[in-house]
């Protein structure tokens, strides 16, 4: 079977398999090792079948589909930090809540990965987080 392979820009890796992952199309993710691909970039697999399905799909419902044309505002790193649990746990991979909150302002780590409001005691900031970073994220997968 055919395979389409993507080397997504940095930064937005995490962007592409929260998509994919959103679709339910099956992928994998490749190492940035060089016998894998590009030196130091990590790539994406996505069987082309699976997307012509999910495309077909949107085109015959496109009847249903609205769109929205709001446009959304980027929110300042604060707003981001004040819906944030700000426990500094570490959980997401940063040493502090705020460092976290520039990472997902600037596009380069995923709301989910803060474990706390996605996974765990937290959980009453996740509406929140998410509408004050709607303008940064396209689509959240559902839990």
């Amino acid at each position: 079977m055919p395979r389409l392979t993507t080397f997504p820009a940095r930064g937005e890796f995490e962007k592409a398999v929260a998509l994919l992952e959103g679709l339910g199309a099956p992928f994998q993710t490749l190492s940035p090792e060089p016998a894998f691909c590009r030196v130091g970039v990590p790539a994406i697999i996505v069987e082309p079948e699976a997307l012509r399905v999910h495309a077909n799909e949107a085109w015959t419902r496109r009847a249903e589909i609205e769109p929205s044309w709001e446009t959304r505002e980027r929110p300042p790193a604060l707003e981001i930090l004040k819906r944030l649990p700000r426990t500094n746990c570490g959980a997401c991979g940063e040493p502090t809540c705020l460092a976290f909150a520039v990472k997902v302002w600037s596009g380069e780590a995923p709301l989910e990965k803060c474990k706390p409001v996605f996974e765990g005691s937290h959980g009453h900031l996740r509406e929140a987080l998410l509408q004050v970073a709607g303008a940064l994220v396209a689509r959240q997968p559902e839990r």
